[in-house]
């Protein structure tokens, strides 16, 4: 995992380290200008991050964003502090995913339990998935029509069941065709 940070306009961000841990997080947020707009990510790769971004200048705010396999959820409750993301970035470092959403979906303040949690994440999942699942049908009917059932299987194995009937059969004749 690298801990990154940069502002609005970098061209790049900057690599702070690729083994952090809690102390450098915070060292990394507690360095931070917030008066600009700032950003502070977790990356593990480029569908898998947690990022802290914000401004503290009056109409701006503060926000996390996690992204777990392209599904992207948002804090229900913008940090107020820069000291307040430290939880949830903790959270990540240590892949502590209960906590992590009970934090994302401010579970404690909005007396949420782990059944709530998991249908809110379920709501936020679900009309990604689609998205996504749509643009790869999109993608992938040329594949199909050239025979090019690798292509076509990694594309929508993703998506498996999310399938209607056709594009299952489509999956299940591929997944024959190509193993001949």
């Amino acid at each position: 995992m690298i801990l990154r940070t940069n502002y609005d306009g970098d061209l790049e961000p900057t690599d702070v380290t690729g083994d952090p841990a809690e102390t450098e997080i915070a060292a990394a947020v507690r360095s931070m200008d917030w008066n600009r707009f700032a950003f502070v990510t977790l990356f593990k790769d480029d569908d898998n991050w947690l990022e802290g971004s914000g401004c503290l200048e009056p109409g701006f705010g503060l926000s996390m964003m996690l992204s777990v396999d392209r599904i992207q959820y948002v804090t229900a409750t913008a940090p107020p502090t820069p000291d307040a993301m430290l939880g949830l970035f903790n959270a990540y470092l240590k892949g502590d995913d209960d906590l992590l959403f009970g934090l994302i979906y401010d579970a404690k303040r909005r007396g949420l339990n782990a059944d709530d949690v998991s249908t809110l994440r379920q709501q936020d999942e679900t009309p990604q998935r689609e998205r996504m699942m749509s643009a790869a049908l999109a993608e992938s009917a040329d594949l199909f029509l050239k025979k090019d059932y690798g292509a076509f299987i990694a594309a929508l194995s993703p998506y498996e069941s999310l399938l209607g009937p056709m594009d299952a059969k489509k999956l299940a004749i591929a997944r024959r065709k190509h193993g001949d």
